[in-house]
């Protein structure tokens, strides 16, 4: 999901570089100054997405009265109960994912970013810049497997993480054959999500640890920006749960922040941004360091046997895993900035 640290991304060029210790940035979050300069951070955000002729307020109140019964459609979905690592406060929201305001602003957000990072693409529509930030992933799941970037080959396709389902009308407009099924662990994005999408995509609250897909039924799983706000512990079991309901010959693609990136190098150097950044995105460390650092091992050991990247955007690469791990090596093919060839990793 697209978040109030994209936002924050380009700012990191015009500030001094300070190479300290990550231990820095944590005291910088836990002090009483990063609550105001969170809050700062999204009305700069807001102000933002104003500038390029996005109501924000009125455009949120729009998607309000959609329906009168929020809270009651919101308890309808389906029970489920909520590992630690997913009752932090996200996104300046006190209760992270599971509120209507960060439903209600989510596609907002999203659009601040593009903004923000993109303005080329938003000088005629606001929306531009973030349309062309997500159709870098699809742009490069292109390039890493044409095959598998045809409709044809894919029947069922299940958006991991789906949000309020932006992601999931992507990959329907991607494979439009196939039966697109976006999933989200929050009911708040998905009953609200139901409100915006069009009608040939499904919304469905579910984790994705533990789905309730058959095993070896699915054809394609997009996990697009949400490695970042889960543990490490949580995403090598959304790999396993990916590997197990894929089929054979199934692909696996997901698009993510490449911790490898100058750019995010100058982020995590500089104490002041990364404090602001980190307090909108608890996991935001344990990602870098535990997560994309070893990101080739946890799909390993979620039973992949090939793992593709590939540049998506100066800051994010797409990757692609497939197969099914087995006695022999895994191959991993990194072709991000200079190609790197083939390589082996023994499983």
């Amino acid at each position: 999901m697209l978040r109030v640290f994209l936002f924050l991304l380009p700012l990191a060029a015009s500030l001094s570089i300070i190479t300290l210790q990550s231990r820095v940035a944590k005291a910088l979050i836990s002090s009483p100054l990063y609550k105001p300069i969170s809050e700062r951070a999204k009305d700069t955000m807001k102000q933002t997405a104003e500038s390029a002729g996005i109501d924000w307020n009125g455009e949120k109140e729009r998607i309000r009265g959609l329906r009168t019964d929020w809270d009651e459609a919101v308890s309808a979905e389906t029970n489920v109960e909520y590992p630690d690592y997913y009752l932090k406060p996200f996104h300046t929201y006190p209760a992270g994912n599971l509120e209507l305001d960060a439903a209600l602003e989510q596609r907002l957000a999203s659009a601040a970013v593009g903004v923000r990072n993109y303005p080329q693409y938003s000088e005629e529509y606001g929306y531009g810049g973030e349309e062309y930030f997500r159709s870098t992933y699809y742009d490069a799941i292109k390039r890493v497997d044409s095959t598998h970037a045809s409709a044809s080959t894919v029947n069922l396709a299940v958006d991991f993480g789906c949000g309020t389902g932006t992601s999931t009308e992507d990959l329907k407009k991607l494979f439009p054959d196939a039966e697109v099924i976006g999933i989200d662990q929050s009911p708040h994005m998905v009953v609200v999500g139901r409100e915006l999408v069009s009608p040939n995509v499904t919304l469905k609250t579910m984790p994705m640890e533990s789905t309730s897909f058959a095993d070896n039924s699915v054809d394609l799983v997009s996990i697009c920006l949400c490695f970042h706000e889960c543990t490490k512990n949580a995403s090598l079991a959304i790999l396993k749960e990916a590997r197990r309901i894929l089929k054979p010959e199934g692909r696996l693609t997901i698009m993510e922040m490449d911790g490898k990136s100058p750019g995010f190098q100058k982020l995590r150097a500089n104490p002041f941004l990364f404090s602001i950044i980190g307090s909108t995105e608890p996991h935001l460390e344990e990602y870098f360091d535990q997560v994309d650092a070893n990101f080739p091992e946890l799909v390993v050991a979620a039973g992949f046997s090939k793992l593709v990247y590939e540049t998506a955007t100066s800051r994010h690469y797409c990757a692609v895993a497939t197969g099914i791990v087995g006695d022999g090596d895994f191959e991993l093919e990194d072709n991000r900035g200079e190609k790197l060839g083939m390589r082996q990793l023994r499983s």
